[in-house]
């Protein structure tokens, strides 16, 4: 819907799988300023989930969320323009997964496991600034993005990236990314609990640890005409966590390993208007 200096959009999501069920209401605008050289935008959002476990029928759980972001774009120049953002996001009810266990040792050494045990609510917060330029000596655009984001389990994350773009003619472009990503631990998070005492909360989610990830990508674009290109995709990516262990066989459980995920991802697609 477009009013004047503006615009307004809502929309109703619904996601079903065998065992995860979601629905979700956003509704959300945009207003112009000074000649259009300033946009102020809001989003809201309102969903629950419904999650299941696959061979066990009694298991039934729902986790309620709202979501709730405010941006702010400035037109700098002719070539640049900045963006701020600041996304707030409530989750309460089950935030976990039946499938996912906590490694649990007894005085003994030996380990087991048991289901995740979260808190039942968790406040996200997240605020980020993009700044988008085009050279015009190089002939490339520009965007660098920083996000900071924390929340009341105690994970603190930040996100630097980098996309260079650049056409080479009228029917090449080349498009680069670069992505560091740094992360601090849950504040309950540990590779394996202590059975007398394990705490409060437990997890075995491994993205609740620390770890950095790293990401590194190539896109190379053929325009055939102003409707229709196709591209190629090829990204590097790896995790290396902290304090996350793969827990193998749990009868070795002292020996092992961090966890390292490496992947190369590779991709050919295509875009037409029609």
């Amino acid at each position: 819907l477009t009013i004047p200096d503006g615009t307004l959009s809502a929309a109703y999501i619904q996601s079903d799988e065998n065992d995860y069920h979601s629905k979700i209401v956003t509704a959300g605008g945009s207003r112009e300023f000074f000649s259009k050289n300033t946009v102020l935008g809001f989003t809201f959002s309102n969903g629950q989930d419904t999650i299941e476990e696959s061979g066990v029928p009694t298991f039934h759980q729902t986790m309620n969320n709202q979501g709730y972001s405010i941006s702010l774009t400035q037109v700098l120049s002719r070539v640049s323009l900045i963006n701020f953002l600041y996304d707030f996001r409530v989750e309460s009810g089950y935030d976990a997964s039946p499938y996912r266990g906590a490694v649990f040792l007894d005085s003994s050494g030996n380990a087991t496991t048991q289901n995740e045990n979260h808190p039942e609510t968790r406040n996200r917060n997240a605020f980020a600034v993009k700044y988008n330029w085009f050279s015009e000596s190089m002939r490339t655009a520009f965007s660098t993005t920083d996000r900071l984001y924390y929340d009341s389990w105690g994970v603190f994350s930040n996100t630097i990236e980098e996309k260079l773009n650049r056409d080479f003619g009228r029917h090449f472009n080349m498009a680069l990314v670069l992505r560091f990503y740094q992360q601090q631990q849950a504040s309950f998070y540990k590779p394996y609990y202590d059975s007398a005492s394990p705490g409060v909360f437990w997890t075995g989610n491994k993205t609740l640890a620390t770890y950095n990830s790293y990401l590194a990508g190539i896109r190379p674009t053929i325009k055939f005409t102003d409707d229709f290109s196709i591209f190629l995709k090829y990204e590097y990516y790896t995790d290396i966590y902290k304090n996350a262990i793969d827990p193998g066989d749990l009868s070795d459980i002292m020996n092992a390993k961090l966890i390292r995920i490496t992947a190369n991802v590779y991709g050919l697609g295509m875009n037409a208007k029609f």
